[in-house]
């Protein structure tokens, strides 16, 4: 009896006492239970000193103390679970993924058996964990999160930080920080103090991810006060060292973390000895900090973003050095991983969330260069980290039941909004829907690490330029400055443009103006003083973004935008108006395809509900490719299923909808079919893609821009899908002028043009096809030309203005 009572005893000792008053006691409690020759006591002694040491993360002593027990000697089939959970657990941890899933899978049986499905939680739980450790993350976040929506009432704060810490380590960080504040909350509404360290911890690492220095500087100042308040010195000294990496993210130094401090043994150790290393640099001392990395080699990695962090302290060790092979090899090495890890998952947000991990290399990469000044470097700087996920093949993964029926739900609350059930309830509906669809989708893993395109060589671009008669533009910025690439037939230079703040506040103005304008009638003296300001904003981004010295020598153009400018209407711009204009995420990519046969075999036409002049739309262009004998079919009262069957058996796919981009969730971007909306996630399974996709719909050019400049929306989606070319608006779009704008894009295309020159033919006829952007790449349509006049020019100018929005 005293042994059990000194048990239960060691974990309010733990809390009050902290680890060795626990340990004294458990001791205690041994020796009590063998002086009464009980092993089961002895047993329960072993399973509450490894439950102690793993909930303080020393997992090793965790793992000897669970190792003494002995099954049999145990009672309850709750007991054996315990130790085989704890020790399944522990084993991951340690990197024994063979012993951890033996362990765990017996405990999954064993619950199963039992019907506890509060166990089934955690064995579920931790084989989850396990798929983490042994690197196979789509499907660790898989089984972690159908653990967590099973309907148990579980403690869920440790289950929440290893879904966090999954989530990040794919880049996933705000839906990760909002997990982990979740388990903030919990932890210090129970007073949790060492739960409460640890899971600061790691919302330092997630803020440091997203760039907020001052954040993740209040979250490493609170896990010190939160572990010495728990009376841990080593555990607060650990969370120092997170407060010494924000200084030197703030480009601030410190004192060195202290010599015992730098282990290579433990993963805190290893975060001490990349500190410390990136403190020597700082100071010069380069031998110094390149023999603490090696002693690195052969350590268990921690992470994509350690990884990350150790080829950047070489880079910049190689660079101070003066050896610019070197310095170039780890950038090399640092991008292939980066791209490798991308390629292994299939979910397109999560493909752009990855290349968060390679935004400190990709700055030193691009400032380097920079400093340099020569084009050629400059490029390859940029370009290898730009767009990334462009470069790879697309993933199309197996359908997920799950998946199609919560999309098949949100379609049908999205439909009823529509219809006007636009309940407070019934928004709240849809953005669970929407949150619990997102985690599903980022689950979905590619069987295989995908390969990805090399970024094309300097040498090449220039080949590729000067025999598709292209002048390339390419902006970037460095130091909050936004600079320009131009390569064409005048040569390649590099120019200081101007503040990105500047730029983004231009964009963001024209945006709005351009909002305005499509809802004002035109005519009066309110839609002329919008024109009015329109003009003057686009004047000053011409300005800026074309200065006058650069004067592209050919008639196309080549774009490849800043976040700041990757929805902007860029053949607005009056040194752009009469250009033809693409606009591309990756240049490597477009060279890639750029020489690719063309051709049009087949066109599909759909029109959306709520469309005005959309049967005058789809009727117009339907008769222009039937007069080239085109295999040509048309969707008036088309549905998702319509849309996706299309995507998969045409050439040519043009939709006139209503479009709506989500700017927070850009994968949630939708055109309005008769069913309800199709989402743009929910092209990830179509497999054949069509070569051109024209959206004539408001906005759906728009894309939101992540870290790595990886674009998400519904054409940035086509594209990463497989799309070899875009043509959508980059605003609103007004029905009227849709429709005819679109007669005479498709004119041009079935004529012979490219959709470029086409859409450049079409702004000469209406200003308003100047809101619509190329994306991806350029493309011809092989066929014969389209019969004399498909629509009278009379017919074109009877169509009335309309304030009516797509």
């Amino acid at each position: 009896m005293l042994g059990r009572v000194l048990v239960t005893r060691a974990l309010a000792d733990l809390h009050v006492g902290g680890p060795d008053a626990a340990r004294r006691t458990l001791g205690e409690a041994r020796r009590a239970a063998r002086a009464a020759d009980s092993r089961y006591v002895v047993a329960l002694a072993f399973v509450q000193e490894g439950t102690i040491a793993m909930y303080r993360g020393d997992w090793e002593a965790g793992l000897a103390a669970l190792d003494q027990v002995h099954e049999d000697d145990l009672r309850a089939p709750a007991e054996v679970l315990a130790v085989l959970l704890n020790r399944g657990l522990a084993s991951i941890t340690l990197r024994r993924p063979a012993a951890g899933r033996r362990d765990l899978r017996a405990a999954l049986r064993l619950a199963l058996q039992q019907d506890w499905p509060e166990v089934v939680f955690k064995a579920r739980h931790n084989l989850g964990c396990l798929e983490f450790f042994v690197g196979h993350l789509p499907e660790a976040i898989r089984i972690m999160q159908e653990a967590d929506e099973l309907p148990v009432r579980v403690d869920r704060l440790q289950s929440r930080r290893d879904i966090a810490t999954a989530l990040l380590e794919v880049g996933l960080v705000d839906p990760a920080q909002e997990l982990l504040r979740l388990a903030l909350r919990s932890a210090r509404g129970r007073h949790l103090r060492l739960d409460e360290g640890n899971i600061l911890l790691d919302l330092v690492g997630a803020q440091l991810l997203a760039g907020n220095v001052t954040g993740a500087a209040r979250s490493a100042a609170a896990a010190v006060r939160a572990f010495r308040s728990y009376g841990d010195e080593r555990l607060a000294a650990h969370a120092d060292l997170m407060a010494t990496a924000v200084d030197l993210a703030r480009g601030r130094t410190r004192a060195a973390p202290r010599p015992e401090l730098v282990d290579t043994r433990t993963a805190a150790g290893r975060t001490a000895t990349r500190l410390t290393a990136e403190l020597l640099i700082g100071s010069g001392d380069l031998v110094e900090a390149a023999g603490l990395l090696d002693e690195l080699a052969g350590a268990p990695a921690d992470g994509i973003d350690t990884v990350m962090h150790e080829h950047l302290l070489r880079a910049r060790i190689a660079a101070d050095a003066g050896d610019t092979a070197g310095t170039e090899r780890e950038f090399r090495s640092a991008a292939r991983k980066l791209a490798r890890m991308q390629g292994s998952v299939a979910s397109l947000e999560t493909r752009a969330a990855v290349a968060v991990h390679g935004a400190r290399l990709a700055d030193f990469n691009v400032s380097r260069a920079m400093r340099r000044g020569d084009p050629a470097e400059v490029f390859r700087a940029v370009e290898r980290w730009r767009a990334a996920s462009q470069r790879l093949p697309a993933v199309h993964p197996h359908p997920d039941p799950r998946v199609a029926s919560l999309a098949s739900r949100l379609r049908q609350l999205r439909h009823d909004v529509q219809a006007g059930d636009d309940r407070a309830d019934r928004r709240a509906d849809i953005a669970a829907l929407e949150a619990q669809l997102g985690r599903r989708l980022w689950s979905a893993g590619a069987s295989d690490s995908a390969v990805g395109l090399a970024p094309v060589s300097y040498r090449g671009l220039r080949a590729q330029l000067d025999a598709a008669g292209t002048t390339l533009l390419y902006y970037f910025w460095d130091a909050d400055t936004i600079h320009l690439l131009s390569c064409g037939p005048g040569g390649s230079a590099v120019r200081r443009l101007g503040d990105t703040r500047v730029a983004k506040g231009l964009a963001e103005r024209l945006e709005a103006d351009l909002r305005v304008r499509a809802h004002t009638e035109p005519g009066g003296a309110l839609g002329a003083a919008i024109d009015r300001g329109v003009a003057r904003t686009l004047e000053r981004l011409d300005t800026l973004l074309l200065p006058g010295d650069l004067e592209p020598r050919t008639d196309s153009v080549l774009i490849v935008p800043t976040p700041e400018l990757g929805s902007l209407p860029w053949s607005m711009l009056p040194s752009l108006s009469e250009r033809s204009v693409v606009m591309v995420p990756s240049v490597s990519r477009w060279c890639s395809i750029r020489d690719q046969e063309t051709r049009a075999g087949s066109a599909a036409f759909f029109l959306g509900p709520r469309i005005a002049h959309g049967p005058a739309e789809i009727e117009q262009v339907e008769r222009v490719w039937r007069a080239t004998g085109l295999a040509v079919t048309g969707h008036p009262g088309a549905t998702t299923v319509d849309l996706l069957e299309a995507f998969r058996s045409n050439d040519l796919v043009h939709v006139a909808a209503h479009g709506v981009h989500a700017q927070q969730s850009p994968l949630f971007s939708r055109l309005e079919l008769q069913d309800g909306p199709l989402f743009a996630h929910e092209l990830t399974g179509v497999g054949r893609m069509p070569q051109h996709v024209v959206l004539s719909a408001c906005d759906l050019g728009r894309s939101r821009i992540g870290p790595g400049d990886e674009p998400l929306g519904l054409a940035a989606a086509l594209l990463g899908l497989g799309v070899r070319s875009v043509v959508a608006a980059a605003g609103p779009v007004n029905d009227a002028q849709a429709a005819e704008i679109m007669g005479g894009y498709h004119q041009g295309l079935a004529a012979g043009l490219s959709a470029a020159q086409s859409l450049r033919a079409a702004r000469a006829d209406h200003r308003g096809a100047a809101i619509f952007n190329v994306y991806g790449a350029d493309w011809t349509a092989v066929r014969g030309a389209p019969e004399e006049s498909a629509t009278p020019a009379g017919e074109r100018n009877a169509v009335s203005a309309s304030a009516y929005i797509r």
